[in-house]
């Protein structure tokens, strides 16, 4: 599926009279970054409030940003592509897990 989305965001820059259509994909995956990006810990605060577990999807929401700004026909916004991945709080929280509490170590 990944790869169809990337397809996508290359025929809507690579083309150039689809202007719309870029600014369409823009607008579909910042709309699903966002709604990961705040809607992973609000999820997990719910879940935590109610005693049950929860189990989020890591990176989708900078994966999305991030495909978002390099499909954005704004000139420049490529550059802060990865500002997306900063901000969603899953992939902070892995590199905190893996380089800290040392998650994935062998034993």
């Amino acid at each position: 599926m990944l790869t169809a989305v990337f397809m996508m965001s290359w025929f809507a820059v690579g083309v150039s009279h689809s202007l719309k259509v870029a600014w369409e994909l823009a607008f579909v995956f910042g709309a699903i970054s966002l709604l990961f990006i705040i809607g992973n810990p609000v999820a997990g605060v719910i879940a935590k409030r109610r005693g049950k577990s929860y189990s989020c999807a890591p990176f989708l929401g900078g994966i999305f940003g991030s495909l978002c700004l390099c499909v954005c026909p704004i000139h420049g916004a490529y550059y802060f592509a990865w500002i997306p991945l900063i901000l969603d709080i899953t992939f902070p929280s892995f590199l905190y897990a893996v380089f800290v509490l040392g998650a994935f170590r062998s034993k």
